[in-house]
Parts: structure tokens; sequence; C-alpha cells
């Protein structure tokens, strides 16, 4: 028997860690490809949501949607890979509060920009949203790398997601407070930097299973 009281194959986590993993990759690459598709957008001035709307909108929504349920599915399983006494509800809580709040981020732009009188209401909902989601995900990053920095079967890579996860924190104070460089491009770093740890906490989460 293994942690939490589910065999070490515990079909379950591992699937839902796997799903993680496969989310946050799609994500990645059709958030990365209609960088290119779309030339009508400046890569470094235009912010992710805008690509919500217009040409290949509906495949990057349809993206934030599977994100989203990756990171409760990621909450669920990390909680469960974790070992019982080095393991907290908070990062789980977190990361399901962002799965959540990620939906409406992608479903108000569609009536933010549609130039109705819900438009105003739309963009501010968007903005409450997308900062929630940045919010609790940079913070369950950095308090589940925390709480794995002692825990066995998480030895490898902890000091990588400790720093993704402190850079990735930083940075959302620094896109708040701070307005000097082109907010496309601040923001595309801090998603890159999120996405990749996710990516390798749901890898390594998924192993911890499969073993």
């Amino acid at each position: 028997m293994a942690r939490g009281g589910l065999p070490a194959h515990a079909p379950v986590a591992l699937a839902l860690a796997r799903f993680a993993f496969a989310t946050v990759v799609v994500f990645a690459i059709v958030c990365g490809a209609v960088q290119f598709l779309r030339p009508d957008l400046d890569p470094l001035r235009a912010q992710l949501s805008f690509y919500l709307t217009g040409e290949y909108g509906a495949l990057v929504r349809t993206a934030y949607y599977a994100l989203a349920a990756g990171l409760v599915a990621l909450g669920f399983a990390a909680y469960r890979a974790s070992d019982p006494v080095r393991r907290s509800a908070a990062p789980l809580l977190l990361f399901v509060i962002a799965g959540i709040a990620l939906v409406p981020v992608a479903v108000t732009e569609l009536f933010a920009t549609d130039g109705g009188t819900h438009a105003p209401l739309a963009r501010y909902l968007h903005g409450v949203a997308a900062e929630t989601t940045f919010l609790c995900v940079t913070v369950a990053m950095l308090l589940q790398s925390l709480w794995w920095r002692r825990d066995p079967a998480f030895v490898r890579g902890r000091t990588v997601r400790i720093v993704l996860a402190t850079i990735a924190f930083a940075m959302l104070w620094v896109n708040a407070l701070v307005h000097v460089f082109p907010a496309g491009l601040m923001q595309k770093t801090l998603i890159a930097l999120i996405l990749a740890w996710l990516g390798l906490a749901a890898w390594q989460t998924a192993r911890v299973f499969a073993r």
C-alpha cells in the first residue's frame, strides 16, 4: 500500500495526473501556435486573452477549458501522491479555485468584445477571474513546492520546482505593479513559467503512481 491508503498503481490518481499533463501540453501547443497563426496581433503586446476571440478563438477557448480541468485534476492527484505527513489541502483548494476561475476567463472575453451593453461588466468579470486564476495557481505552486521539498518521492526536481514557483509568484506582482515592459511579453512569460511548473509536477506525480 502507498500514500493515502491507495495502491502504488492507483488508476484514478494516475489517470488524473496524466490528464493534467496532457492538458498542459495541449494548452502550450495551441496557445504557442496561435502566436504565429494570428499575424494581426503583436505577440509582444497582445495578451493571451486577445486570442480567445476572432480566428482560432474557439480552439484557444477549448484549450483554456481543458487546462481548467487539468488544474483541478492535478490538485487532487498531487494531494494523493504526497506523503501524508508532508501534505496540505491548501494547494489542492487553490488549484481547484484556479481551475474554476479559468473558465469565466475564456467565456467573458466573448461578451467583453462584442460591443453590447454588457461589455463593461464582462470586462470587469474577466479581469477578476484572470487575477484570481493567476494568484491562486502561483500560490498553489509555491505551497506545493515547499511541501514537497522533503517528500522522498519528490526529491528529484525540488530545486527546479521551487525556483519556477518563486519566479512566477514574483513576476505576477511585477506584472501588477510595473508597467514598463510590453504587457503581452510579460504575461506570456509568466504563463510559460506556470506551464513549466505544472507540466513538471504532473509528470512527477504520475511517476509516483506508475511505480
